[in-house]
């Protein structure tokens, strides 16, 4: 898997769960900053993406996701690489 469609997984995954904090009638978050970390290749089988958010303030928010690689039934999950963002709150 390209690094690229990686990164936007990561990406998706934190800005939703920022987003979830967020009356999206009124405002919004959308990605400043975006650091990822390719820990392993990603190789067969099914990726799993967790984002979360760490800290939100006033005007900006910082989450974190991690993403996984299982290979098969039975095995465990490998990390192939971890990204933090920073996104600005914007009114609509």
């Amino acid at each position: 898997m390209h690094g690229g469609v990686l990164s936007v997984l990561v990406d998706d995954c934190v800005g939703r769960a920022v987003n979830a904090s967020l009356d999206l009638k009124k405002e919004a978050a959308l990605t400043a900053q975006l650091s990822i970390n390719y820990l392993s290749p990603v190789t067969m089988g099914l990726l799993r993406v967790e984002g979360r958010m760490v800290r939100a303030g006033r005007t900006t928010a910082y989450g974190e996701a991690s993403a996984w690689i299982i290979a098969g039934e039975g095995t465990e999950p490998k990390l192939v690489a971890r990204g933090s963002l920073l996104l600005v709150k914007k009114p609509r």
